[in-house]
């Protein structure tokens, strides 16, 4: 298959083409980032937070595997895009 008159497997020209459209959605986050200014909420940990968010993440796994635990936990981490898990 050629894209563009350069040859292609069926495999790169799907890599070429998902790669494309991560530079559209990043586009698309940088546009609704401008426009929403101060409202903005990251898509992911916020800068400086990994630190506690990885902490919460260890606890929430550690209380999950406690053996010892009778009722399952909810848990305070965050899943990776900052949407809240009940474990």
């Amino acid at each position: 298959m050629t894209i563009r008159g350069e040859p292609h497997t069926v495999l790169s020209a799907i890599q070429r083409q998902v790669a494309h459209y991560s530079g559209h959605v990043y586009q698309l986050v940088l546009i609704v980032k401008t426009l929403r200014g101060d409202q903005w909420q990251t898509l992911s940990i916020p800068r400086g937070e990994s630190v506690a968010y990885t902490a919460e993440v260890q606890a929430a796994q550690a209380a999950i595997s406690d053996p010892t635990t009778s009722a399952r936990p909810v848990a305070a981490a965050r899943a990776y895009g900052r949407v809240a898990l009940q474990l």
